[in-house]
């Protein structure tokens, strides 16, 4: 292996981090806020899971997730290469006094596509309510659903590229509490179906962006002069970084919810319902933590990428791969040896027959969690392209295990395939930012909008 991964970790737990500067006691306040937002989040989501266990059945709890997961893949298609964008480019735009124009560019290429794919998904969903027994209401649930995901995902990319993780976090909380709850209250109102879950989670994430944006506009000031000169390159750069990473969504949506939809076509929806709640339970933990590295160390670090600042760019990412692999451990140990406390604690008693699958999630988690941070090497280096051809190899590897482990082993099978999955996901990333290599590049707008 290259010397550069040893060197990478070793950065990772530099105790030379702890000196205290100006940069790094920002970096920490700002990650006082992120731990906050982001604790708090979990918290909300575990006793989410905890109510929506205990009050819905397996087979309703499956069909939810399944549901949810179509709209996140149309969601992803094209919100996921903007909001790529809007954390890559939103440090060159601060750089230049361009942020308002920057928004409204990212905003004006969204808005078409998004009202096109709800329309879309609306009619699909109906057209396959006649044919199958699907409750129409679902339908316009859903694609009711679509927009108010992908502009909240815009805004809070906004929010995080602006360092302004004060607001993102009070704006995550409330989301991860309202949801459940408002879902459990509209299941015992309205009955234990698919709807009534995916009406409280409508209701409570269009409130959060409803008051996000009554908020932005009394505060909004007035907005600076245009560059054009600015807002043609912008465009062009724009074309170039996102495009690939449209097709990236569709495998990426393969590759993070595929198992799902592999487990309800071979073992049924109740086994689906089972893995997707143990899969939620046991990720969700590693995923906040590395949400809370990334919203911390990812603005400073794409911002060192803007200054051509190499050696800042080197440091920021030594840390977070270091303390990425650490927090995955830990979340290892602790989830193999407390698995039945925590299925009892936070899962419904029809559930907990998934605890066998924990720990086998929470290794292929913390491989996940890893890779992701390389990930990010890779979108700073504008790299697009690779992301592709990385998504598109890991998604036959994906359906390969996912099948394999499914007829052999059946659940468990499909469990066992999850950290092999993201032993390859991360191996395949180390090999891609070798490639790539470390040295920082300056922005060519640099030069043009000092």
């Amino acid at each position: 292996m290259s010397t550069q991964t040893p060197r990478i970790l070793h950065e990772g737990i530099n105790l030379k981090f702890f000196r205290l500067g100006k940069g790094k006691i920002e970096i920490l306040r700002e990650g006082g806020w992120v731990a906050s937002g982001q604790i708090l989040s979990i918290v909300g989501l575990l006793l989410g899971t905890r109510l929506l266990t205990e009050f819905l059945p397996t087979a309703v709890f499956g069909s939810v997730a399944l549901l949810i997961g179509i709209s996140t893949l149309g969601a992803s298609v094209f919100c996921s290469p903007l909001v790529q964008a809007a954390w890559r480019f939103y440090p060159e735009a601060a750089r230049d006094g361009q942020v308002h124009t920057f928004e409204r560019e990212i905003r004006k290429v969204l808005f078409p596509f998004v009202v096109g794919l709800t329309l879309l998904l609306l009619a699909c969903g109906c057209a396959f309510s006649f044919v199958k027994s699907l409750n129409p209401w679902t339908a316009v649930l859903i694609a009711a659903l679509l927009p108010v995901e992908v502009y909240r995902n815009l805004e809070g990319a906004f929010l995080n590229g602006a360092r302004q993780q004060r607001g993102l976090a009070v704006w995550s909380v409330f989301e991860a509490w309202s949801r459940p709850l408002l879902a459990v209250w509209l299941a015992v109102l309205l009955g234990k179906t698919a709807a009534a879950v995916l009406l409280g989670y409508l209701l409570a994430s269009g409130t959060g962006l409803a008051a996000y944006w009554f908020i932005r506009k009394r505060n909004e000031q007035a907005a600076p002069a245009v560059s054009v000169a600015w807002v043609t390159e912008f465009r062009c750069s724009l074309r170039k970084y996102a495009l690939p990473l449209a097709p990236l969504s569709i495998v990426g949506w393969i590759n993070g919810l595929g198992d799902r939809y592999i487990v309800a076509g071979l073992l049924g929806l109740a086994p689906a319902g089972i893995y997707s709640a143990a899969h939620g339970l046991i990720n969700r933990p590693f995923m906040t933590s590395g949400a809370m590295l990334t919203s911390t160390l990812r603005p400073h670090y794409m911002e060192a990428h803007a200054q051509g600042d190499d050696l800042r760019a080197r440091r920021l990412f030594g840390y977070w791969v270091g303390f990425a692999a650490l927090l995955g451990l830990l979340g290892v140990v602790l989830i193999t040896f407390l698995k039945q406390p925590v299925a009892n604690l936070l899962l419904g008693e029809e559930f907990r027959g998934g605890v066998v699958l924990f720990p086998w999630l929470a290794l292929g988690s913390a491989f996940h969690c890893l890779a992701n941070v390389y990930e990010a090497r890779i979108y700073a280096a504008k790299k697009t392209s690779w992301m592709l051809g990385l998504h598109s190899a890991l998604a036959v590897v994906s359906v390969a295990t996912n099948l394999v482990g499914a007829l052999l082993f059946g659940l468990l099978g499909v469990a066992l395939a999850f950290p092999v999955f993201h032993l390859v996901h991360l191996l395949l990333a180390m090999l891609v930012v070798k490639q790539v290599g470390l040295v920082v590049t300056s922005s060519p707008t640099r030069e043009n909008h000092p």
